[in-house]
């Protein structure tokens, strides 16, 4: 094969394969199912059609892993491949046993004030696999239980299933990593303003925190994005999360 390239003066090269392989995607085989137990699928026919579990909308007690359950981020998180599905698989895993062995979601318990919530998260952020690859869609989620002084810190969930579990509270958070979402019209000269009252305006991945009540988001905190992905500097990150969630953070 000859090609040349436009931007360097229709310099050419000359290259040479041994096989092609084309991928150009592919559709879920349906016909393995019994008509009675059919899933249905999502748009286009590629993917089942499932839940914020990743249960079959139409078939109870029918689930999918890996890359076929993607339809409810196709294109946007790394559920296609095995760096993104494999946090999916492990909740998936922990959702069954919860439901089929009756095993407690595991969860662990914090002090009910602002520092540990804020220490908390900031641990997370700078060293979860988790919430890095799967951007945009799984989230950590801080339930608050006032009658007991204590929060409750679930890892790794998909935001939308969270609020359906966790939508007849009246106070938790989420915790996620998230792109900006401003049009640059030059990738490579984004202006940036590294201040931290300007955290929103963040292009690049950057930690998201957001507060619920019952199913509604009703308080956004962005922390400032961070070319090596540490979000741990006392003035751009630690003060302005702790000064959110004192603001958010119900009296006694």
């Amino acid at each position: 094969m000859s090609i040349a390239y436009t931007l360097a003066d229709g310099e050419r090269e000359v290259l040479d394969y041994d096989v092609v392989v084309r991928c150009t995607g592919f559709r879920m085989d349906d016909t393995v199912f019994a008509a009675d137990c059919r899933p249905r699928l999502a748009p286009a026919g590629r993917f089942p059609a499932t839940g914020p579990d990743w249960q079959s909308v139409n078939v109870d007690g029918l689930y999918f892993a890996g890359t076929l359950a993607q339809s409810r981020d196709t294109k946007h998180a790394s559920s296609p491949f095995i760096d993104g599905f494999r946090y999916n698989v492990r909740t998936l895993s922990r959702l069954l046993a919860e439901r089929y062995d009756h095993r407690p979601l595991d969860h662990r318990t914090l002090p009910d004030t602002p520092t540990a919530l804020a220490d908390t998260m900031l641990d997370r952020v700078n060293r979860s696999s988790a919430l890095w690859s799967q951007f945009e869609y799984l989230v950590d989620v801080f339930v608050l239980d006032q009658d007991h002084g204590r929060v409750l810190h679930y890892e790794d969930l998909p935001e939308d299933y969270a609020v359906d579990r966790f939508g007849d509270r009246p106070h938790f958070y989420t915790l996620g990593l998230r792109w900006g979402r401003q049009e640059h019209a030059d990738l490579f000269a984004i202006r940036r303003r590294p201040q931290p009252d300007h955290a929103a305006e963040s292009a690049f991945l950057h930690p998201v925190i957001r507060r619920y009540h019952h199913h509604e988001p009703i308080a956004e905190q962005h922390l400032l994005e961070d070319l090596l992905a540490q979000w741990r500097r006392r003035d751009r990150h630690v003060e302005p999360l702790r000064a959110f969630l004192r603001e958010q953070h119900p009296e006694k």
